[in-house]
């Protein structure tokens, strides 16, 4: 009777064990979805159909969309793909093919309303359970456009002085 007594225990402490377990890797993966969710870089992964296998709120905004709507979806399933995504594409099939990591140090994108964007743009291989075969491409974007902006604004205001500098020279001969 004893003897059955502490096996009951051992496996309601087993079973309280594994509880905790699950508890601490749920609030873990929330953890990260929240921060993934929060944060302005877009991070995802496409599957070699195309299809994004996930998405963060970053990532899915860029079509209009909630990362649930985007994932399982391509690009192409949206709709008519946003101008500048067959070079995302392109870097999408290099990667599989190299299982190398490739950067777009700066791409122009039209997003779902119109808007020119500009990114860096990191690719990475998400290798399968063999640690060989590239089953995903992980992507990370990072929206550059108020610096690209910026270096326009800069560029036309360093061309109007040397015109200036220029019309100032003449004048003075």
């Amino acid at each position: 009777d004893g003897q059955q007594t502490s096996k009951r225990i051992l496996q309601v402490a087993r079973v309280i064990e594994v509880v905790f377990l699950v508890a601490v890797a749920v609030m873990l993966i929330a953890s990260v979805l929240l921060i993934a969710n929060t944060i302005r870089l877009s991070i995802f992964a496409r599957r070699r159909d195309g299809s994004y296998a996930l998405a963060n709120r970053a990532a899915a905004t860029f079509y209009g969309l909630s990362p649930g709507e985007l994932e399982g979806r391509s690009p192409q399933q949206l709709g008519a793909p946003p101008e500048g995504m067959a070079r995302v594409d392109a870097l999408d099939a290099e990667v599989f093919a190299s299982a190398q990591e490739r950067i777009l140090a700066e791409d122009r994108i039209v997003d779902h309303e119109g808007r020119q964007r500009w990114y860096r743009i990191v690719k990475r291989p998400g290798f399968g359970a063999d640690g060989t075969t590239v089953e995903q491409v992980i992507g990370m974007a990072v929206d550059v456009t108020e610096f690209k902006l910026a270096e326009q604004r800069l560029q036309r205001e360093q061309a109007r002085l040397r015109r200036s500098r220029g019309e100032a020279r003449r004048l003075a001969r």
